[in-house]
Parts: structure tokens; C-alpha cells; sequence
């Protein structure tokens, strides 16, 4: 029988600064910074073959970007 996953939140953020009158900005982000593990979909075979498929949703992530406009 299927069984409903327990509730979960996934806390994303990005802070961006960009100098006043500048052709350049750099961004920090994170995405699932409290890493939580969570099913995004899947099938359960059990009954045909004994097995699940299973979509596990990302793990944390995080990184630095930086735009540059070089168009002024």
C-alpha cells in the first residue's frame, strides 16, 4: 500500500550585489541548505518485480556567480 512521505520545507536564498553604476555583480547562493532528503516522485513495483523506483529530489547546494556586462 502506498505511504504518504512526512512534510518537509527546502530553504533556498541568493544575495546579489551590484555596485552603484557597475557593470559587474557577484551573487552567493545555497539551495536545500538543510539538506534535506526527499522523494520528488517514483513508482512502486513491489507487487510486479519487488522493487521501487524512487526520484530523489538534490542535496545541497551551494556556489558564487559572477555577471559581468560587458555591452556599456
Amino acid at each position: 500500500a502506498p505511504q504518504n512521505e512526512p512534510a518537509y520545507s527546502l530553504v533556498n536564498a541568493r544575495l546579489r550585489y551590484t555596485p552603484p553604476q557597475g557593470d559587474w555583480s557577484v551573487s552567493v547562493f545555497g539551495a536545500n541548505l538543510t539538506d534535506e532528503r526527499y522523494i520528488t516522485g517514483g513508482i512502486d513495483a513491489g507487487q510486479l518485480w519487488g522493487i521501487q523506483f524512487l526520484d530523489i529530489g538534490k542535496r545541497r547546494t551551494y556556489g558564487v556567480q559572477l555577471d559581468v556586462d560587458f555591452g556599456r
